[in-house]
C-alpha cells in the first residue's frame, strides 16, 4: 500500500503545542511535519529525539505506539484542520501495515547514539510547569528554521538539519531562486545524513544527487517523489502544468501514406495467421522501388512486426536478462528508426566525456576520473574530434526493485543535464534540452532535461509507449500507432538538434556567446566503498540567488 497524498495539506504543516493542549493531543506530535508522518526514516528520528527530550527510557515499540495513538486522536478530534484531521485518517489506515512499523523499529535501532540530540543538554520538560513548556515549544515555532537552544542545546544534529529545513514556510512566490535554493539545502541536509552512513531512502537519494545538481525532476509523479515536499501541493500541480506545456516535443508530421500503409499492416494481424499475413504484406512493399526515406519507414515497420513476431512465439521472456531486452527488441527498432539519419549509436555502458569533465570539476587533481556509465548513447559526430550526445538510455528488468528505477533515474537526470549543458553551447543557446530514455522490459519512458535559464534544469515526462507483442497488441490501432509515432518524434527532434549544432559549428564563434548558459556542475554518487571520498558541490552555492525575481510560473 503506498502512503496516502497530501493533497491540500501543506507538507510543512505543524501541529503546535497550544494546539496539543488544547485537543489533548500527546506531545510526540508536536512540531513533527505532516509531510514526514509516513517517512519511516523521520519517524524513527523523530521519536528517538522525543526520547531524549523528555528523558524518557521508552522502548521503540511503547514510542511507535504512541506516536500511532496520536494520529489516530488527530484523526478523531482535530477539527481545526478538516484537511489535516482527513489526512491523519488515511495515514491511520497506512499504519494498519505491519511493514512500515517494522521499517521504523529497525531504523530506529540502527540509530546511532550520537545522531541523536544529547539530553545533557536538554530541559526536563517534565520536571516544569506546563506553561512553561508551551511557552518554549510555541517560541520554536513562531521562528520557522529556528531550534530553541533552551530545549535543544547549542549543537543542532545532523538530523535536525532536515527536520529545521523542512519545517521553513514555504514560499509565497516561487521564483528560480527559490526552487533552486529549496532543492540545494534539502539536498546538503540529506549529504549530511548520506556522508556520516545513516539511511536514506531511495528517494531521498535522487533528491540528494539532483537537487544538488540543480535538477527539478517533475517526472516522477508518486506521492513519494520527495521533491513534491518542497512546496505546497498546488505549486507542484503549477510547476508541473507550467514546465510541462513549456517543453512538450510537438509531434512530428507523419506522412499520411506511411500512416496508411502502417494501418494496413496492423490490420493483417489477426488470431488465425499470427503475424504472417503483415509480414507478406510488408515484403510485398519493399520489393518497389522506393525512395530511401519511404524504404526506411518501411522497413522499420517490419523490424517491429518481426520483434513482435519473436517475442510472441517465445516462452523464454520470463527468463529474459537485461541486454535480452536491449540487444533483441529495442536495439534492431532503434537502429532501423535512425536508418538514414547523422545520428549513431554507442551501447554497453559507455561513457560521455562531458560527464567526466564534470566530475573532473567536483575533484579536481584527482586521476582517472570517469564519468557516468550508461547503457545506450545517441550521438553526433560532429566533426573527427567532437561528438555531442544527445540523448541517454538505462535499461532494466520489469521487474527490477524500486531502488533500482530510482536510481537509474537520479542519473539519466544527471546524465541529462550534462548533454543538454553541451548542446546549449554548441548551438549558442538555440536549442536546450536532450533526451534521457528508461526502458524496464517492454516499457519506455522518454523524457526531456531542459535549460531553464538561470542554472536550473527542469526533468518533463514525454511520453510511455510499451512495445506490442501480441495479436491484442495489433488490433487496438491507437496504441500500436502511438508506439510508432512517439518513435518517429524521438527521431525527429534529435534530427533537428543535429542540424542546429552543425549549423552553429560553422557560424563566427563570436555568436556562441550567451549571458546565462548553464554553470551548475553535477553530483556524483561514489561505489559504496568510496563513501568517504563523496563530495557535494559547493560550488553551486554561487549561483542559487540569481533569477531572484523571475518566477517560471509567470507567463
Amino acid at each position: 500500500m503506498e502512503p496516502p497524498a497530501l493533497n491540500l495539506v501543506v507538507p510543512s504543516t505543524v501541529i503546535n503545542a497550544r494546539k496539543a493542549k488544547n485537543y489533548k493531543l500527546d506531545f510526540i506530535i508536536v512540531g513533527f511535519k505532516a509531510g514526514d508522518w509516513t517517512n519511516a526514516i523521520a519517524v524513527a528520528e523523530h521519536l528517538a529525539n522525543f526520547n531524549k527530550f523528555r528523558k524518557a527510557k521508552l522502548t521503540g515499540e511503547r514510542l511507535y505506539q504512541r506516536y500511532q495513538n496520536t494520529i489516530n486522536a488527530v484523526s478523531m478530534s482535530y477539527t481545526s484542520d478538516k484537511f489535516l484531521r482527513r489526512y491523519a485518517t488515511e495515514v491511520v489506515q497506512f499504519f494498519d501495515q505491519d511493514d512500515f512499523r517494522t521499517e521504523v523499529l529497525n531504523i530506529l535501532k540502527a540509530l546511532p547514539e550520537s545522531s541523536k540530540r544529547s539530553a545533557d543538554t536538554m530541559l526536563d520538560v517534565e520536571a516544569q510547569e506546563e506553561e512553561g513548556a508551551l511557552e518554549e515549544l510555541e517560541k520554536q515555532e513562531s521562528e520557522p528554521g529556528k531550534v530553541s537552544n533552551s530545549l535543544l542545546g547549542t549543537e543542532m544534529s545532523v538530523d535536525m538539519a532536515v527536520d529545521s529545513l523542512a519545517n521553513q514556510a514555504t514560499p509565497t512566490l516561487l521564483t528560480y531562486a527559490t526552487i533552486k535554493t529549496m532543492m540545494f539545502e534539502r539536498a546538503r541536509a540529506l549529504f549530511v545524513l548520506y556522508k556520516d552512513k545513516k539511511y536514506i531512502s531511495s528517494q531521498q537519494r535522487k533528491l540528494m544527487s539532483c537537487g544538488s545538481s540543480l535538477i527539478l525532476d517533475l517526472v516522477d509523479m508518486a506521492p513519494g517523489n520527495d521533491f513534491r515536499t518542497l512546496v505546497s501541493p498546488q505549486q507542484w500541480n503549477a510547476l508541473v502544468q507550467s514546465f510541462t506545456n513549456r517543453y512538450k516535443i510537438e509531434e512530428s508530421a507523419w506522412p499520411a501514406e506511411v500512416q496508411e500503409r502502417w494501418r494496413a499492416a496492423t490490420s493483417k494481424v489477426s488470431y488465425a495467421d499470427q503475424f504472417n499475413g503483415a509480414k507478406r504484406y510488408m515484403h510485398g512493399l519493399l520489393k518497389a522501388a522506393l525512395a530511401d526515406t519511404l524504404r526506411n519507414e518501411y522497413e522499420l515497420m517490419l523490424a517491429i512486426l518481426d520483434t513482435s513476431k519473436d517475442i510472441s512465439s517465445s516462452k523464454s521472456l520470463q527468463s529474459a536478462s537485461e541486454d535480452d531486452y536491449v540487444f533483441q527488441i529495442w536495439l534492431p527498432i532503434f537502429k532501423k528508426l535512425f536508418s538514414g539519419t547523422p545520428i549513431q549509436l554507442k551501447i554497453g555502458e559507455t561513457v560521455n566525456s562531458e560527464s567526466t569533465e564534470q566530475k573532473m570539476l567536483l575533484f579536481p587533481g584527482a586521476t582517472n576520473i570517469i564519468g557516468f556509465k550508461t547503457d545506450m548513447r545517441f550521438y553526433y559526430n560532429v566533426n573527427e574530434n567532437d561528438i555531442l550526445d544527445l540523448a541517454s538510455v538505462e535499461a532494466s528488468l520489469p521487474k527490477s526493485g524500486q531502488a533500482k528505477l530510482l536510481d537509474d533515474h537520479a542519473k539519466l537526470l544527471r546524465e541529462g543535464k550534462c548533454n543538454t549543458a553541451a548542446i546549449y553551447r554548441a548551438t549558442g543557446g538555440t536549442t536546450g534540452h536532450s533526451w534521457i530514455l528508461q526502458i524496464s522490459g517492454l516499457k519506455c519512458t522518454l523524457t526531456t532535461v531542459s535549460y531553464s535559464d538561470y542554472d536550473l534544469h527542469v526533468a518533463t515526462s514525454q511520453d510511455v509507449i510499451t512495445f506490442p507483442t501480441s495479436v491484442n497488441d495489433f488490433n487496438n490501432l491507437n496504441d500500436v500507432t502511438k508506439f510508432l509515432q512517439v518513435l518517429h518524434t524521438f527521431k525527429n527532434d534529435l534530427w533537428t538538434i543535429a542540424e542546429r549544432i552543425q549549423k552553429s559549428s560553422r557560424e563566427e564563434p563570436q555568436i556562441l556567446g550567451m549571458q546565462q548558459a548553464p554553470s551548475a556542475i553535477s553530483f556524483f554518487t561514489p561505489p559504496k566503498e568510496d563513501l568517504p571520498r563523496a563530495q557535494f558541490p559547493d560550488i553551486n552555492n554561487q549561483i542559487l540567488h540569481s533569477g531572484t525575481d523571475v518566477s517560471p510560473l509567470r507567463t
